[in-house]
């Protein structure tokens, strides 16, 4: 039941290529790895859309936690960056309410419905978000990459510097 994912990590560099790739050819690299493309469809059936976000709120209103998998819906983190909230509450009346969670909430409950582990169910919704939130899942993962890899942290400085990131 694995859902269908993008490569987190593809080499920067193509052997076959001479020369360093730009810091703006290192960004768009990141990007496609990062966020879905508009309509990707899923291995659950819903693309990356409007229609697919659309879905995933009907998801929610057609769904209610189960007792059964309650413990692992509590246990995601469905932060995003336009507010503080970091954990679902079976209690559904103690969530956040605006759309972009409960779309997230949606997701869980289907999925977990569905027998999707736990694991799989983060990384889905961390590919939402990061769909609903393209610019800023790019710059945490750059920031989080240039950590380690020299190149990104290169090109991550030159992109802040003209203004692109």
């Amino acid at each position: 039941m694995a859902a269908s994912g993008v490569a987190l990590h593809s080499p920067l560099y193509d052997p076959k290529r001479s020369g360093t790739p730009s810091a703006l050819e290192i960004l768009a690299r990141v990007k496609a790895e990062v966020i879905p493309a508009e309509n990707f469809l899923t291995d659950y059936g819903v693309a990356f859309n409007t229609a697919g976000y659309r879905t995933l709120l009907a998801w929610n209103e057609r769904y209610r936690v189960r007792p059964v998998w309650a413990a692992d819906f509590e246990s995601l983190n469905v932060t995003l960056p336009c507010c503080g909230f970091t954990a679902p509450s079976a209690d559904e009346t103690k969530n956040c309410g605006c759309g972009h969670h409960k779309a997230l909430y949606g997701l869980a409950k289907q999925l977990l419905t569905d027998g999707y582990s736990l694991t799989e169910t983060q990384a889905e919704i961390g590919r939402w978000a990061a769909y609903m939130y393209p610019r800023e899942a790019l710059i945490v993962e750059m920031e989080r990459r240039a950590l380690t890899d020299p190149a990104i942290n290169r090109a991550l400085q030159e992109v802040k510097e003209k203004g692109e990131c």
